[in-house]
């Protein structure tokens, strides 16, 4: 359900006014930075309402207020709207991703470079964790008896491979059975 105007003004008021200050805002400051003209104890009971319905948290009991992920999922979703890139900037983009090769360090560490560059702050990028990512395909290659490479492909383009010992003497035959199984 959308905010009315007002909870809306106040609520990217707080928003803009903590990002700059990463300190609790509270209703002076909202009351002359927004554009509502209202009294702080106008801007109080609006501030009670938005924290009643999650988007605010007040860390004691004479501090300000503090936007919660639910607020900030609202401002991204809401309030802030996408500009497409120009297409100078998007070729550029391309140029750099291509000349990063295949190598997925390389390409996370170009795509860290980009985005700290287009946003004039700090990137940082990192592949998921492997225990949250999935497998998408899995190999076996014999390489000497009792020696196999285990590749494993997962999603997201991380490819994974190790060379293990096997106990037993195993076919080529007997790797493609267990790739599929």
């Amino acid at each position: 359900m959308p905010l009315p105007d007002r909870e809306r003004e106040v609520l990217t008021t707080i928003i803009e006014a903590y990002i700059v200050t990463a300190a609790p805002v509270g209703s002076r400051t909202v009351s002359k930075q927004s554009h509502l003209g209202l009294s702080p104890a106008s801007i109080r009971n609006i501030m009670a309402d938005l924290t009643d319905e999650g988007y605010l948290e007040q860390p004691h009991t004479s501090a300000g207020r503090v936007p919660t992920a639910r607020a900030f999922r609202f401002y991204l979703d809401e309030v802030m709207h996408e500009r497409p890139l120009p297409d100078a900037q998007k070729q550029r983009i391309a140029a750099i991703l291509s000349s990063a090769g295949l190598e997925l360090s390389n390409i996370l560490r170009q795509t860290s470079r980009l985005l700290s560059g287009l946003s004039l702050q700090v990137a940082m990028v990192v592949a998921p964790r492997h225990a949250d990512t999935r497998w998408k395909r899995i190999d076996f290659s014999l390489l000497n008896p009792g020696l196999v490479m285990v590749i494993l492909v997962l999603q997201g383009g991380l490819v994974r491979n190790r060379v293990i010992q096997t106990a037993v003497e195993v076919t080529a035959d007997d790797l493609t059975a267990y790739a599929n199984f």
